[in-house]
């Protein structure tokens, strides 16, 4: 028999805004260009590239019965996106031939 988890939802609105919350506060991106938020319909034909390893997040830390706080682990999640980006950026100015160093 397989066990059935439920996640609570405000651990998971939590989690989205906590990660959010410290990606912006890391991000540099916002200086440089105007950002505009994601919209299926309109930005279906987008191409992404991979910035940032995609961290396996523990299933404790969202389920309704457990008691365990990760909050801790939301900071580092946002802050190593943007940490990601920054060096992203960098490293295509020093790649690209046409842009002075």
């Amino acid at each position: 028999m397989k066990a059935i988890f439920h996640f609570d939802s405000q651990k998971v609105v939590n989690c989205k805004n906590e990660i959010l919350e410290s990606f912006n506060k890391s991000s540099e991106i916002s200086k440089a260009v105007s950002i505009i938020e994601f919209d299926v319909t309109r930005d279906n034909a987008l191409d992404f590239i991979f910035i940032y390893y995609h961290p396996i997040i523990p299933k404790d830390c969202l389920l309704a019965a457990s008691n365990v706080d990760c909050s801790a682990l939301w900071f580092g999640f946002g802050r190593n996106v943007a940490f990601g980006e920054i060096n992203y950026f960098v490293k295509q100015i020093l790649d690209t031939q046409d842009v002075e160093k």
